[in-house]
């Protein structure tokens, strides 16, 4: 790879999310589209991911007694690092007792279900975990698996301790990205807009705080066409997507349609008009950051993924 040159960018693969973690997955897809041609690997951070606590759980973390977290995404990484930590647990004292490294994909599947690792994980090809014997009773490697896994405890680790940094980000998924933004407010010119989409390295993160809800019946294929909806059927919410493009129409570019991709759907690209996208920031506005996987000042996760 020439030094001087960015690495060519892989399309984004969006998993539909675990749990209250639209921000981690969407996080997740933009480094391993832009790392897919660097040294580094992401597979610990899907893996930890997809460990990730469903909402009652970060609640009833929250209400306890001396519990001194006040973010719930600060709560939720550590209660997944705490999910990945007993399952390697699980895992060790198996092996220790048992007569063979080949671990049934039955009892790795209880295991997963004792500590919230979703089932996705026994069957992502990505991830790799490979499995050997017929289809009624496969089995896998136990040592390999622990490995994995204590790969991906360290990478939980590292995001529990971005996500406690503190400096110039106010939330978790900045101080992951540790990017500038672009802010695209409610109120300004659709100009201003496309001069934004057309600085910001695409595609990357954006929280909104308005979206359409029930689009599920519109989805055709792979795609969703948003729009022919009125600006007055958006609704309230705190959420993250993955602006995958923008393609200016007209003179000024204020006609453009804006692409997206939303972790409740995974790869679904939904197509919005500017003046859809510019609501879609509410009256909080919208925060748009890319993932920088090289040059002078990478994203802090990188760090995590070394």
């Amino acid at each position: 790879m020439d030094p001087f040159q960015a690495p060519k960018k892989a399309p984004t693969d969006l998993l539909v999310q675990q749990g209250p973690s639209c921000w981690l997955f969407v996080i997740e897809a933009l480094a391993t589209a832009n790392s897919a041609n660097l040294n580094l690997s992401t597979i610990p951070l899907r893996v930890a991911m997809f460990c990730y606590p469903d909402g009652d759980e970060v609640d009833h973390a929250m209400r306890q007694p001396g519990n001194t977290i006040t973010s719930r995404r600060t709560m939720a990484l550590t209660l997944m690092a705490q999910n990945i930590a007993d399952m390697i647990t699980t895992l060790q004292n198996w092996s220790a007792h048992s007569d063979t490294v080949m671990l049934p994909l039955a009892k790795l599947q209880a295991f997963g279900r004792r500590h919230s690792v979703s089932s996705l994980v026994w069957v992502d090809p990505t991830i790799g975990i490979v499995y050997v014997g017929d289809d009624e009773d496969p089995t896998t490697d136990g040592t390999i698996v622990i490995k994995l896994f204590q790969s991906v405890q360290k990478c939980a680790t590292g995001l529990v301790q971005l996500a406690q940094t503190t400096g110039p980000y106010d939330n978790e998924a900045a101080r992951m990205l540790s990017t500038g933004q672009q802010l695209v407010s409610h109120d300004q010119e659709l100009t201003d807009v496309v001069l934004t989409l057309q600085h910001v390295d695409l595609p990357c993160y954006a929280s909104v705080h308005k979206r359409y809800r029930r689009t599920g019946p519109m989805i055709v294929g792979n795609a969703c066409d948003l729009t022919g909806l009125a600006l007055n059927q958006l609704e309230d919410t705190a959420h993250a997507l993955l602006i995958e493009s923008f393609v200016a129409i007209g003179n000024a570019g204020d006609d453009g349609r804006v692409t997206f991709k939303d972790p409740n759907f995974g790869n679904v690209i939904f197509t919005v008009t500017l003046a859809q996208f510019r609501a879609m920031a509410g009256a909080h506005g919208m925060e748009l950051r890319p993932f920088l996987a090289w040059g002078p000042k990478p994203s802090a996760l990188v760090k995590v993924l070394i």
